[in-house]
């Protein structure tokens, strides 16, 4: 079966020596407002973050891992959605307990990934999203920063 243009856009930045935004910038043709509709992006993206993720264990921000995550923002259908709170979540919580772990988490990286958990609604992220509350990690955060995101809208 053929790749579907967003594959093509992700093995593209995937494998893209660029140091600056290679997802981002492979992903541009598809324009701004794209959104991942298929069940075989959702399967894609879910296999690249988890590959980005076994490449890259400190996750730095503005990595490739960082932009994959991002992406999980960009889900256009029920059938996409089911798909990433199944096959990525799992990735995140994975990171959110490495991170949460090390006693000095870093509260900037953890931000964006306590959204996806209330955003996802497994009950595996919520967990850690409470584990965060208790564990003062608002405070570690700066205060209100942390805990008061703005979050996506579902469209469906």
């Amino acid at each position: 079966m053929p790749l579907t243009p967003f594959q093509l856009a992700l093995q593209q930045g995937m494998e893209s020596k660029e140091k600056v935004s290679p997802i981002r910038n492979a992903l541009k043709p598809l324009g701004e407002k794209f959104k991942i509709t298929a069940a075989e992006d959702a399967h894609a993206l879910a296999a690249a973050l988890i590959s980005a993720a076994e490449k890259n264990p400190d996750h730095k921000l503005g990595s490739v891992f960082t932009a994959l995550v991002h992406l999980l923002q960009n889900i256009g259908s029920r059938e996409a959605f089911q798909v990433l709170q199944t096959e990525a979540m799992p990735c995140l919580e994975k990171l959110f307990d490495q991170e949460f772990a090390t006693g000095k988490p870093d509260a900037h990286k953890l931000h964006f990934i306590l959204k996806l958990f209330a955003l996802y609604g497994r009950a595996e992220g919520f967990q850690r999203v409470v584990r965060a509350i208790r564990g003062n990690l608002a405070a570690v955060g700066g205060g209100r920063r942390l805990l008061a995101v703005s979050m996506p809208s579902i469209p469906f």
